[in-house]
């Protein structure tokens, strides 16, 4: 369960990082997929393709 800024349990230790964890990776993830088509629009072979990366 996300629970947002969560003032209310600051100090307490009852406090889920799940949702932080999950979006670390999620932009790891993104990332690596940039990395990956910029690397592939630079070849050469790839000539008239999509250059465009999101």
């Amino acid at each position: 369960m996300d629970h947002g800024t969560a003032f209310d349990i600051v100090g307490k230790g009852v406090a889920d990082p799940g949702s932080l964890i999950e979006a670390v990776k999620l932009a790891a993830k993104i990332t690596q997929n940039r990395i990956a088509q910029n690397r592939m629009a630079a070849t050469p072979t790839n000539k008239g393709r999509a250059r465009h990366v999101a």
